[in-house]
């Protein structure tokens, strides 16, 4: 933090190791392996939103279709934010709107599904 600014306390806790920023996340994310949605490949997924990575950025408010899965509503996002990565390539942020309880357990089993699984090599022994 540069010489001379004060942190918005708002966004942060004091702890014993420090100033610590708190998350506005309400639910966890989950880094995604294989699935894909309408807009493009899903790279996480949480039961409060979801990280994209597509051709161009979708409309502000739009509806999400994730192939090969049934959900028990629509669900609709809206695009929180947008970075352009390079020519045709983007990664979007969209947050979920309205979601009830049964599509919060539907699209947190999505994601437990279809997690990214990482590999640790083993120790020589």
């Amino acid at each position: 933090m540069p010489v001379g600014m004060r942190p918005d306390r708002r966004q942060y806790t004091m702890t014993t190791a420090g100033l610590v920023r708190r998350s506005r996340r309400k639910s966890g994310r989950l880094p995604q392996d294989a699935l894909v949605c309408n807009l493009g490949i899903v790279l996480d997924i949480s039961a409060g939103g979801m990280r994209i990575l597509c051709t161009r950025p979708p409309r502000k408010r739009v509806r999400i279709h994730l192939h090969g899965h049934k959900l028990p509503a629509p669900l609709i996002a809206v695009r929180a934010w947008s970075k352009r990565m390079g020519l045709l390539k983007h990664k979007v942020g969209l947050r979920f709107e309205n979601v009830s309880p049964a599509l919060a357990q539907r699209l947190t089993a999505i994601a437990a599904a279809n997690r990214m699984r990482r590999v640790f090599p083993r120790a020589a022994a």
